[in-house]
């Protein structure tokens, strides 16, 4: 039952839009553009897309970089709590 509800709905909706599509067209075929400004426009958003993914990467290896400095340095001392001292060892050497 869920599930022809659903499918209604979703073909309502597809229908909505297009409908929205087939009054909008003659619109945008009356769009005219420039080829050169296109093409500049196509440039600096690919120039803008690459800066982008760029400061993301960054900022991924940054908090990576982040992560693996505290994780060694929890594990240098939890290295340094865990040695044995002399003691241990005289005690050891006592036993045999």
């Amino acid at each position: 039952m869920t599930y022809l509800i659903v499918l209604i709905l979703m073909l309502i909706g597809f229908i909505g839009m297009a409908v929205m599509v087939k009054k909008r067209m003659p619109a945008l075929a009356e769009l005219s553009y420039n080829q050169s400004s296109i093409k500049i426009n196509a440039r600096t958003s690919l120039k803008r897309i690459i800066h982008n993914i760029l400061l993301r990467f960054r900022s991924l290896i940054l908090r990576t970089e982040r992560k693996t400095t505290k994780l060694l340095f929890k594990l240098h001392n939890e290295s340094n709590e865990n040695k044995f001292s002399e003691d241990f060892w005289r005690k050891v050497k006592r036993k045999k």
